[in-house]
């Protein structure tokens, strides 16, 4: 699960704390995700998911999300 924030959850409960990096990507074809842990900042998680993986609404509302994701990180580093 992840929020609209960023933030996320894998089913298991003691799974830590994750964040999505603004270092993840947008494709046509395919989305990578990288997480980040929320209390160190380390980068320690990079998956890949490609479009016909998961259900095409699922797809577009991850992509909203790296995307806000990255223009936040831009709009701060200006």
């Amino acid at each position: 699960m992840v929020s609209e924030q960023g933030d996320w959850q894998w089913a298991e409960e003691d799974s830590g704390q994750w964040q999505l990096s603004s270092l993840s990507r947008v494709t046509g074809w395919l989305l990578i995700v990288c997480l980040v842990d929320k209390f160190t900042g380390h980068t320690v998680k990079k998956l890949i998911i490609f479009r016909d993986q998961v259900p095409e609404r699922d797809y577009r509302r991850l992509c909203r999300i790296i995307l806000r994701r990255q223009s936040t990180y831009y709009n701060v580093q200006e």
